[in-house]
């Protein structure tokens, strides 16, 4: 399910449920982790997995789409949105608790120590590489759908404007990747 704000919660079944931390469960909106799908009765693959499992049947695909493409753009907006860095093109992911500053639930790396003095300076090279990759990916998928049926597209806001937005925002992510965190002497981000 995807909320109007775009936020694709965790499905988890029951036995995933029974054996998550509850610390993890009681995560709120705005700390919620990278998205958990249950697509077809199977058990919450990751949401990139649900795509590349998408159906091979052109038609099926393009309901697939149709219903997948909308959603997930608004996810991406809401990330963009929840987990923005105080610079310009900055982000950060945001969700630590005060019982536990060193582990940042938003990233699904809550096992994952991070640092615990947050400071407007922060800024995630991995939350930024997520949001330039999954802005790619997005324009991949909507420009999928519209070439199988631009007028279904169009009904769900699924735009060549919108698509351009985002293929622009993707190699303006990306760029910032390279000129923030890309080091020349290291050769790593």
């Amino acid at each position: 399910p995807c909320d109007r704000d775009g936020v694709l919660g965790a499905l988890l079944a029951t036995q995933e449920r029974a054996q998550a931390p509850q610390n993890q469960l009681d995560e709120m909106k705005h700390e919620t982790s990278t998205a958990v799908i249950e697509v077809d009765g199977s058990t919450s693959p990751r949401l990139s997995s649900a795509i590349h499992r998408s159906p091979s049947s052109a038609d099926v695909r393009r309901h697939f789409l149709l219903f997948a493409v909308p959603r997930l753009l608004r996810q991406l907006e809401w990330y963009r949105s929840s987990q923005r860095g105080d610079r310009e093109g900055s982000f950060r992911w945001r969700g630590t608790k005060p019982t536990e500053p060193d582990h940042t639930f938003a990233s699904g790396l809550d096992d994952f120590p991070r640092g615990v003095l947050h400071t407007v300076e922060d800024e995630h090279v991995d939350l930024l590489a997520w949001i330039a990759f999954a802005s790619r990916t997005w324009a991949s998928l909507a420009r999928s759908l519209r070439t199988q049926d631009a007028a279904a597209a169009d009904a769900v806001g699924v735009t060549e404007a919108v698509i351009a937005r985002e293929e622009a925002l993707s190699r303006q992510f990306a760029q910032r990747l390279h000129e923030r965190h890309w080091s020349d002497a290291a050769q790593f981000f």
